[in-house]
């Protein structure tokens, strides 16, 4: 009912389930106007799977070899699982880095709509991100096929079909994941695990870049790429807007300044990537402008402390200030 009224586009439910026959009678019980979190896949790909080194449980898992990927929003974990020791449900601890991105990895090139964990995308990002362009390269989606499944007890491969060509997962230890295949061009990889990506028609080349902005102290080697490997990419550091007349990328982009603006897109035949902007910090910003702290006073206050520290827990300020007989009180301090 809650669907049908406001004639939603996308809505998705919890069936807190491991069966997918449970989950495909849920999903039927809305009429299909709902997708479903695949907990199927989450425990037998996954749990039972990657994380048990038993690639067996990747062949047919969840809703996804149910026939109802459509219906499918596969997740690797959730507040429910990740890291609670009263359930047994985690699929991998935090700074579990190979198992977190081989699960990644199945979970961004097979069909279904799949959700990142946060937690994952936060500690990971650059990785997770050249599946995600892997991904949308090849056009994968929800109801795409899968062919090639080749698997034992320490591998993991197949061939996922999508709109614009073809993606091959390998995984696992036993996998061929360091052999790139005729034709394709590798688009992701790290221990025991590859994506490789050949295209089909003419899709506009995506740009990768490695790290993204952020603060690297000290400074950072920032590399650029492309799902199409014969794009070109042109790029600029002072915050300009990049054309064909700006640098050709070749190597890797030493960034030492204490702030830069790196700007960038592919190009290929005409195509183009959309400019990406990432602001590089090298250097932590001192602070300079006064913070003022504003707050109702009770009546039986007769003064307050206030403290503040830095980055290292050193104190770096300490005031006393006695209150008026006002309602209020306000601190002035610079940090």
């Amino acid at each position: 009912e809650y669907n049908t009224a406001p004639q939603i586009g996308f809505s998705v439910g919890e069936y807190y389930d491991g069966n997918p026959d449970a989950l495909k009678n849920w999903i039927n019980g809305t009429n299909k106007n709902s997708l479903a979190f695949d907990f199927a896949t989450k425990f037998t790909a996954f749990n039972q799977g990657i994380a048990s080194n038993n690639y067996h449980k990747l062949k047919g898992a969840g809703l996804l070899g149910a026939g109802y990927s459509r219906y499918a929003v596969t997740f690797i974990d959730n507040h429910d699982t990740f890291e609670r020791s009263d359930n047994n449900n985690d699929f991998a601890a935090i700074d579990n880095k190979d198992k977190i991105l081989q699960a990644n990895a199945y979970l961004l090139s097979m069909p279904g709509v799949p959700c990142v964990f946060y937690p994952h995308w936060a500690r990971y990002k650059s990785e997770i991100k050249a599946m995600i362009e892997a991904r949308r390269a090849c056009g994968i989606h929800s109801e795409s096929s899968v062919s090639d499944e080749n698997v034992s007890s320490d591998k993991y491969e197949a061939t996922i079909h999508g709109k614009n060509g073809t993606l091959i997962l390998k995984i696992g230890s036993g996998s061929s994941y360091n052999t790139t295949p005729s034709g394709y061009t590798k688009a992701a990889s790290g221990t025991n695990y590859a994506i490789f990506i050949k295209t089909t028609s003419a899709a506009t080349p995506r740009l990768i870049v490695l790290p993204t902005g952020g603060f690297y102290e000290g400074g950072t080697n920032v590399t650029l790429s492309s799902t199409n490997t014969s794009a070109k990419i042109y790029y600029t550091l002072d915050g300009t807007v990049p054309t064909t007349a700006s640098t050709l990328y070749s190597a890797p982009i030493s960034i030492t300044q204490d702030s830069t603006t790196l700007k960038a897109f592919a190009e290929y035949n005409g195509a183009k990537s959309d400019v990406q902007t990432h602001l590089y910090i090298t250097k932590k910003p001192v602070r300079t402008e006064a913070i003022k702290v504003s707050f109702y006073k009770p009546d039986d206050w007769k003064q307050v402390n206030l403290w503040a520290w830095d980055d290292n827990n050193n104190n770096i300020f300490a005031t006393t200030s006695i209150l008026s007989l006002l309602g209020f009180g306000i601190l002035g301090f610079l940090d």
